[in-house]
């Protein structure tokens, strides 16, 4: 998910939903100053290396191939990843090995029978989309863009809508009811109908959060077994090995209706104003922090800014890199 601002061309673009639009302050660190920490999170990028495993798994390939393009982008020479290690082995990686395992296991037979989303005949995962919200009487256009993690047809080619997340706070197994009352209903989900309405002209039948947990592996008592529950142990040998690797995986389908997707059309336009507003404000001291979100999504990347009276240069200057954002820029992600 992205936003954009060219003064120049006096073009916005907004998304409402996205995570770095949460808090004020964050905006104006990753906007209005350009900055972009240098390092990657590991949750963040570790989340991105489980999606290049998704994509080609839902795409059809073999589990050889799929684990190879995780791999790939988990071992890459700017990895973060590759500083967490223990001895010889490193466990993030390792984790995510064992994600990809599980995750082909579970969701092969659920693959056999869906269709994934076709454009010009080729299936496509990542769909990019870019549609315009409106325009104000100051000439600025708003525009909501961002990609689709998975669009599939099912029963007689309906369309499901498909986000992927991965958490470490709740086994979606062991908690589904509660867990997607927490995560609906939601924003960004409400977005992709609209954005689906809109290009193909008509409304997705559902939307789901496709959860995958990631959970500390499971540890030995003092005499080398593991204390299995006996719901767990009754599940057969399979479920011990995934209850020890403390992995989890769930879906959480939901539906939104026409005035769903216009009530939320209308949210975005007015965010998308009032932002622009906020643009003219120059000092720091004029963007609101949200301190909900410093510790949300595994840490907001500016929380260290927001906190320093003196030498903000300085750690800038260490940390970050000025990487300000330009309309349209396919290829720069945000932090979801």
């Amino acid at each position: 998910m992205k936003m954009f601002l060219n003064e120049e061309e006096r073009t916005f673009t907004f998304d409402h939903s996205t995570q770095a639009l949460g808090c004020d302050r964050k905006l104006y660190w990753r906007c209005k100053e350009g900055l972009r920490k240098k390092a990657e999170g590991i949750p963040t990028y570790f989340g991105k290396a489980i999606h290049k495993f998704a994509e080609k798994f839902w795409l059809g390939e073999d589990y050889s191939t799929c684990l190879e393009a995780y791999q790939k982008y988990a071992l890459a020479p700017n990895s973060p990843l590759l500083d967490d290690a223990t001895s010889e082995e490193n466990r993030t990686v390792q984790r995510g090995n064992d994600v990809c395992m599980w995750y082909y296991k579970i969701y092969s037979p659920e693959r056999a029978r869906i269709k994934v989303f076709e454009l010009g005949g080729k299936a496509m995962t990542e769909i990019p989309f870019a549609f315009l919200l409106g325009k104000d009487g100051d000439g600025w256009t708003y525009i909501y863009t961002g990609r689709i993690d998975r669009v599939e047809q099912r029963d007689g080619n309906q369309i499901w809508i498909s986000d992927l997340k991965h958490t470490s706070w709740g086994n979606p197994e062991a908690s589904s009811d509660k867990f997607g009352k927490q995560i609906r209903p939601n924003d960004q989900l409400t977005g992709y109908a609209a954005a689906w309405r809109e290009v193909y002209g008509e409304r997705p039948k559902f939307l789901e959060h496709d959860i995958v947990f990631v959970g500390t592996p499971r540890k030995k008592d003092d005499k080398g077994n593991f204390k299995i529950p006996k719901k767990v142990r009754e599940s057969g040998p399979e479920a011990e090995l995934r209850w020890i690797a403390n992995v989890g995986f769930g879906k959480f389908p939901t539906s939104r209706s026409d005035d769903d997707i216009n009530d939320w059309w209308q949210n975005a336009w007015k965010e998308g104003c009032r932002m622009r507003r906020m643009w003219q404000q120059y000092h720091i001291n004029d963007w609101t922090k949200r301190t909900s979100q410093c510790m949300a999504y595994g840490g907001c990347e500016f929380r260290d800014l927001c906190a320093l009276t003196s030498k903000v240069e300085l750690v800038v200057n260490e940390l970050y890199v000025v990487s300000h954002w330009s309309p349209f820029d396919k290829e720069e992600e945000s932090d979801d």
